[in-house]
């Protein structure tokens, strides 16, 4: 195979950052400005750095690891709004719930024809009374808590997720 023909502007830009210090070349690579440096300019530093150290350090707003959404099995925007969606289904459920164990109490206590005191009085109706505010409070608690646990679930899954690959 032959080798590549030097291309002169290449070669005057190698030539000149040649001439800058380690230091000053570092700077320049790890600021990564490409609105004053071309991409020449960085193909020339990159060289010389890898000529002087062996090695070149990483770029600002440049990610060793990649980014794209093919990257991931998920759509962070999906899974937020989800997790958003369950958080307020979640606080939905459960103000419907008091709500209707409220209406509940209010109908059962207006539906007796003898006066609230003396209802009350009798244990079966006081026991009646919760055994029917149990029953109508326990699944909305239980759909509460799974959208809650569902939500926050979501929330640290994600932030487990950024902070294993920001490594």
């Amino acid at each position: 195979m032959t080798p590549k023909p030097s291309d002169p502007i290449n070669d005057q830009i190698y030539n000149e950052l040649s001439l800058k210090s380690t230091d000053e070349l570092l700077e320049i690579w790890k600021t990564n400005d490409r609105s004053v440096w071309s991409d020449e300019g960085f193909n020339a530093i990159q060289k010389i750095l890898l000529e002087r150290q062996g090695s070149v350090p990483p770029q600002k707003g440049v990610s060793t690891v990649e980014e794209s959404d093919d990257s991931t099995y998920y759509n962070i925007d999906r899974l937020t709004s989800l997790a958003t969606i369950a958080n307020v289904l979640a606080w939905v459920i459960l103000g419907g719930d008091l709500i209707a164990v409220i209406a509940y109490l209010g109908l059962a206590l207006n539906s007796t024809s003898v006066n609230l005191i003396q209802y009350l009085m009798t244990p079966s109706n006081v026991l009646n009374l919760l055994i029917w505010c149990v029953v109508y409070i326990l699944p909305g608690l239980f759909f509460f808590a799974v959208l809650r646990l569902l939500s926050e679930a979501v929330y640290v899954l994600l932030e487990i997720a950024e902070n294993s690959r920001a490594r």
